[in-house]
C-alpha cells in the first residue's frame, strides 16, 4: 500500500509495507466488528483478506501491534486460518521482544521509547484475550503499568515521552514535544485493561490520560480547541503547537468517544485520593 500523497493527488511513494498497512488492518477489523450492511461488509472482508496476506513475518513491532488490534476485534468465524496465524505471529513477536529487552527498571519491548508507545501493550492485552493466551495479556498489563508509571499516571498527571524519544538510561520524559497520538493510545490501552481486569484504577488512568488534552498536563494548557473542535499538534517546552492537524484532532475525538462508550463508573475524590464507585 502507498502512504504519502501530495496536494495535487499524486502518490509520492511506491507501495510498501509499514505502519500504514497495520493501521489499515486495524481499521477494517473495527469496521467488521460492528458493520452489518452487506455493501460495507463484503468489500471490507475482501480488502482485509488481501492485506493480511501481505504482512511480512519481520514486520516492525508497531506494524504488528496495529495489525493485531484489528484482527483481535474480529468474531471467531471471521478470523480464518491465515488471519489467526498473522495475529498469533504479531503477538509472539511482541512477547519475544519484551523477553529480550525487559529488565528491572525497564519493562519494555525495545531499548528506546519512541511513538505511539501504549499500542504495544494494548495489542498484547486485547490479542491475548482473543486467542485465550492469558500469559500474553499479563505481559501487556505489566508493560502498560510500567509505561504509565514512567509517564506520570501513578501521580494522576500524564507526561508523555517527547517525540525525540527516550533511551533506556535517559531520564523521563525524553526530548521533544508531547503528542496527542500518544495520549489517545494511553486512553484506549487503559480502557482495554479496565475491560479485561475490572480494576477501577485502569479507569482512573484512562481518564487522567484524556485530561491531558483538556489542560491537566505539564503546562496546564488545553490542547483541544473548544472553538474549532480541533486539537493542537503537540505540547512543546513552553507552549502548544498552533497547528491542528487531522491526526491530532482524530486522536482526541477517538479518545473522547471511547471514554463515552466505556461508561466508566463515577469518579470521586475521597480524602484527597481518587476512588471509583459504581
Amino acid at each position: 500500500m502507498r502512504n504519502f500523497m501530495g496536494y495535487d493527488r499524486r502518490w509520492l511513494d511506491d507501495p510498501h509495507s509499514g505502519d500504514h498497512v497495520g493501521r489499515s488492518v486495524w481499521a477494517l477489523g473495527e469496521i467488521l466488528a460492528t458493520a452489518w450492511v452487506p455493501a460495507v461488509v463484503g468489500p471490507s472482508e475482501r480488502l482485509l483478506d488481501a492485506i493480511v496476506r501481505t504482512i511480512p513475518a519481520n514486520a516492525s513491532l508497531r506494524t504488528g501491534a496495529y495489525t493485531a488490534l484489528g484482527l483481535a476485534h474480529l468474531d471467531p468465524d471471521r478470523l480464518d486460518l491465515v488471519a489467526r496465524s498473522v495475529l498469533q505471529r504479531a503477538l509472539e513477536n511482541l512477547a519475544a521482544a519484551y523477553t529480550s529487552h525487559a529488565r528491572a527498571g525497564w519493562l519494555w519491548f525495545e531499548d528506546r521509547l519512541t511513538y505511539d508507545n501504549a499500542r504495544l501493550p494494548h495489542a498484547l492485552i486485547t490479542g491475548g484475550v482473543a486467542l485465550g493466551r492469558q500469559e500474553l495479556t499479563q505481559t501487556g498489563l505489566a508493560a502498560l503499568r510500567w509505561l504509565g508509571d514512567e509517564s506520570g499516571l501513578s501521580e494522576g498527571t500524564l507526561r508523555l515521552t517527547g517525540h525525540g524519544g527516550r533511551a533506556r538510561r535517559e531520564p523521563a520524559p525524553g526530548e521533544g514535544d508531547e503528542q496527542p497520538l500518544d495520549a489517545s493510545a494511553f486512553v484506549e490501552a487503559e480502557l482495554a485493561a479496565f475491560a479485561v481486569t475490572g480494576d477501577p484504577e485502569h479507569g482512573l488512568r484512562a481518564q487522567s490520560a484524556f485530561d491531558w488534552f483538556l489542560g491537566r498536563n505539564r503546562l496546564q494548557r488545553p490542547l483541544y480547541d473548544f472553538a474549532t473542535g480541533g486539537c493542537s499538534d503537540g505540547l512543546g517546552g513552553a507552549a502548544t503547537n498552533d497547528n491542528e492537524g487531522a491526526e491530532s484532532t482524530l486522536a482526541f475525538h477517538r479518545a473522547a468517544l471511547l471514554l463515552d462508550i466505556a461508561g466508566l463508573p463515577a469518579v470521586l475524590r475521597v480524602g484527597g485520593r481518587q476512588a471509583v464507585t459504581a
